[in-house]
């Protein structure tokens, strides 16, 4: 099986396994409530109410055609065989971003690396308020990728990666698009 096909596999897993335990009932959601549901997610990723909101913007993400988001395999140990703090949810957010993004920017819906940065960033704002509230929640990459997101040096260290990853010109490209 070629990397992007496991990779691809595993992410799909990964996601199935974080949505499918609760069926929320469905609700209409509009560009505004798909950017404040990410925001809200990314502040209170721990609250009593984000699986169900993960569940709603995952199908909302599935349903739209307002948004399309490229994978790629740029999120360092995630998605991961093995079991990381919060990593399924920290998946899923990277998705949320990129779409939430889309939304806030029609005209660079076309950016690659934009697109994934903006990922990246919802990801890492997630990441920063689970480790308040869990300390064993520490991913040292995760922890690293804090340091230079507040530095304003993320994008620069992370350039290369989705270059290489995520654009379809690249010959290692490894991105798939998927409406979910």
């Amino acid at each position: 099986m070629n990397k992007l096909l496991q990779l691809s596999v595993a992410v799909m897993a990964m996601v199935w396994s974080l949505v499918l335990p609760v069926k929320a009932e469905p609700l209409l959601l509009d560009a505004d409530d798909v950017i404040a549901i990410t925001q809200q997610l990314e502040q209170r990723p721990l609250a009593a109410e984000a699986h169900e909101l993960r569940q709603q913007l995952f199908e909302w993400t599935r349903d739209s055609d307002a948004v399309l988001i490229s994978v790629c395999d740029i999120l360092g140990p995630l998605p991961s065989r093995q079991e990381l703090p919060y990593g399924k949810e920290l998946l899923v957010q990277s998705f949320f971003g990129n779409a939430a993004f889309q939304l806030q920017h029609p005209d660079s819906k076309q950016d690659v690396f934009k697109t994934q940065m903006a990922g990246v960033s919802s990801m890492l704002r997630a990441y920063a308020n689970i480790i308040k509230e869990d300390d064993g929640a520490h991913i040292a990459e995760y922890d690293h990728w804090l340091t230079l997101l507040n530095a304003g040096t993320l994008a620069k260290a992370l350039r290369a990666d989705i270059a290489s990853k995520c654009m379809p010109d690249s010959s290692d490209a490894n991105q798939f698009a998927y409406r979910f």
